[in-house]
């Protein structure tokens, strides 16, 4: 096994060995490696995983640029949907695209330094994945919380039944999850890192958007948003905005996320991997056992700050 070895400055973890390898741990349900015991997707790339999370380390940040930041179906995908529209409200040039090609975690650094600005740009990296520069640049970063009973379903449905694998129960997924074996660490794993480092740099420019928020009152959450972002736009469009989003599923979600009670069959849609589930869609997947397992789980990781992180498991 090759070993690297990197000084990663300022955010927790500051000096890691870092060791990457093929891995086949039980829960990883797509491509994956494991570098320095978080394991990451494997995207289509010319690079290998160590060298473009070095690329992405050094990457130049620029004051202007937007992070988006959150774990995986937290509706990261729809907010940098609701961006693209904010800064290019009457061309289309934003539609046909995904925040795929603007993501950190697989698009190359050469590329991400062509861009112009304002970069709208979208990760999932653990803190101390990121560019370094954002510490000392202050761009303003966009970090998306959402409960973790309903990311594990949409996680599941995405990445084993969505995609046409179905060769993995939904229990096998759930005992990945509460293990952190499904991507970035875990979810438990990263969201503390990221309580930690926003903590420690109060001087960051962040945002939270919880995932539950925009669901019950997406008009006042995109008016905090133009806030944030100095985005100047009046009710009416504002109003024209969410209304739009809404119609396209990119800020209320579909409702085809479990189709006919228990069935394992689902069409695999190119928009289902760019919506992100219900809240409350978890109540219809977790028994009694298995929300027990998981009340477990958060008790032990989250040790008491739910309340403090406002997680919600209902609207």
């Amino acid at each position: 096994m090759d070993k690297y070895h990197i000084t990663v400055l300022n955010f927790p973890g500051a000096h890691l060995c870092l060791s990457m390898s093929e891995t086949s741990r039980p829960g990883n349900y797509l491509p994956s490696l494991s570098y320095d015991g978080c394991e990451f997707p494997v995207y289509p790339t010319d690079k290998n995983l160590h060298t473009h999370i070095t690329q992405v380390r050094d990457l130049p940040v620029r004051q202007e640029d937007v992070f988006i930041i959150g774990y995986p179906y937290s509706g990261c995908s729809s907010l940098w949907n609701i961006l693209s529209s904010l800064w290019t409200p009457s061309t289309d040039d934003h539609h046909g695209r995904t925040g795929q090609f603007h993501m950190l975690d697989c698009t190359s650094a050469d590329h991400l330094v062509d861009l112009s600005s304002p970069r709208i740009l979208h990760s999932h990296y653990p803190p101390r994945y990121l560019p370094s520069q954002i510490l000392t640049h202050k761009p303003k970063i966009l970090y998306l919380l959402r409960n973790p009973k309903d990311v594990c379903v949409s996680q599941y449905i995405h990445t084993e039944r969505g995609r046409g694998r179905g060769d993995k129960t939904f229990q096998d997924f759930l005992d990945a999850f509460l293990n952190h074996s499904t991507g970035y660490g875990g979810w438990f794993h990263y969201v503390r890192q990221y309580q930690q480092t926003f903590t420690e740099h109060r001087d960051l420019l962040v945002h939270t958007l919880r995932f539950e928020d925009t669901q019950t009152n997406p008009y006042k959450q995109t008016r905090g948003l133009c806030k944030f972002l100095d985005v100047d736009m009046d009710e009416e469009a504002i109003s024209d905005l969410v209304e739009a989003c809404c119609d396209a599923s990119l800020i209320q979600p579909t409702k085809r996320v479990k189709k006919e009670g228990s069935s394992d069959s689902m069409a695999t849609t190119p928009d289902i991997y760019y919506t992100e589930g219900q809240v409350g869609e978890w109540k219809n997947w977790l028994t009694v056992t298995q929300d027990e397992e998981f009340d477990t789980a958060i008790r032990q990781h989250l040790d008491g700050t739910e309340v403090e992180l406002g997680i919600r498991y209902s609207l």
